[in-house]
C-alpha cells in the first residue's frame, strides 16, 4: 500500500497549484477532487484527461487516484 495526498486540502486553489504543493510536501501519489462547486479540481464533463495526465508526469506522480461526485 502507497499512502498519497488528496487535492481536497488545497480546494481553494487551482489544480495546478494544488498538485505542485502536494508534490513539494513529499507525497509520490495523489487522488483528485471533483465534488462540485466545494472542490472543483476535476470535472467528469469538462476535464481534459490527457492533460491532467500530463500534469501528474511533470510533477513526477507515481500514481494517481480520483473521487468523484455529482454536486449536491
Amino acid at each position: 500500500m502507497e499512502i498519497g495526498c488528496s487535492t481536497v486540502i488545497f480546494r481553494r486553489y487551482e489544480l495546478e497549484r494544488a498538485l505542485e504543493a502536494i508534490r513539494k510536501i513529499g507525497f509520490d501519489y495523489v487522488e483528485t477532487q471533483g465534488v462540485g462547486p466545494w472542490c472543483p479540481h476535476v470535472d467528469i464533463e469538462k476535464s481534459d484527461p490527457v492533460r491532467f495526465l500530463d500534469l501528474a508526469r511533470h510533477y513526477g506522480f507515481k500514481g494517481v487516484s480520483a473521487l468523484w461526485m455529482p454536486n449536491g
